[in-house]
């Protein structure tokens, strides 16, 4: 019994560590063209309509397209509800040159909860809501500022919660300057 409860106690201290990956870098370890053809399928099929607008807005054509689909990478992380996988891009197609790529999140059953946002970092968070955990993703907006939202899950999709703009002064003391989500972090 007491061997038991100990099991318990590093099963809960590693289900609620937080993860945190910089775009671009393993552990994203699979490509979406790799995985077995039913993931892959659903994984492609959840994200269709994000890239079609993806394809409009930014007027990709149909060979660029390819490349943005066959340069997707996935990673599953396990979620006290199940599986959350996160998908983000890699080259020219969806990722700027500093370095922010798109970013997605499925459910257990691929459905897309994180519609297409940028960013260069991502933290799945101890906190959760409805089940999943909270994720901050940062965004590199400048050589001495970084942009961070944070998502909560609402029971249906992520939405954001917090909003702010990390700067540092001449001495390189980090600040931060917390904004509406829905305004201009500019102002």
């Amino acid at each position: 019994m007491k061997y038991l409860a100990i099991y318990f106690l590093l099963c809960a201290a590693a289900a609620s560590a937080q993860h945190s990956w910089t775009i671009g870098e393993e552990p994203f370890p699979k490509h979406v063209v790799d995985l077995p053809k039913q993931q892959r399928s659903a994984i492609l099929l959840a994200l269709q309509p994000s890239l079609l607008k993806i394809e409009k807005t930014f007027g990709l054509e149909s060979n660029e397209l390819i490349n943005v689909r066959k340069n997707l990478r996935v990673m599953t992380i396990a979620v006290r509800s199940g599986e959350l996988t996160i998908v983000h891009s890699e080259g020219p197609e969806l990722c700027g040159a500093s370095g922010n790529c798109a970013i997605w999140a499925l459910d257990n059953n691929d459905r897309l909860i994180l519609d297409q946002t940028g960013g260069a970092g991502l933290t799945i968070l101890r906190a959760s809501h409805s089940s999943l955990p909270d994720i901050e993703i940062t965004v590199l907006e400048s050589a001495s500022e970084t942009g961070i939202t944070w998502y909560r899950y609402d029971g249906t999709r992520y939405r954001k919660s917090r909003c702010a703009v990390r700067s540092y002064d001449n001495s390189g003391k980090p600040h931060l300057r917390f904004y509406r989500c829905d305004a201009d972090p500019s102002r």
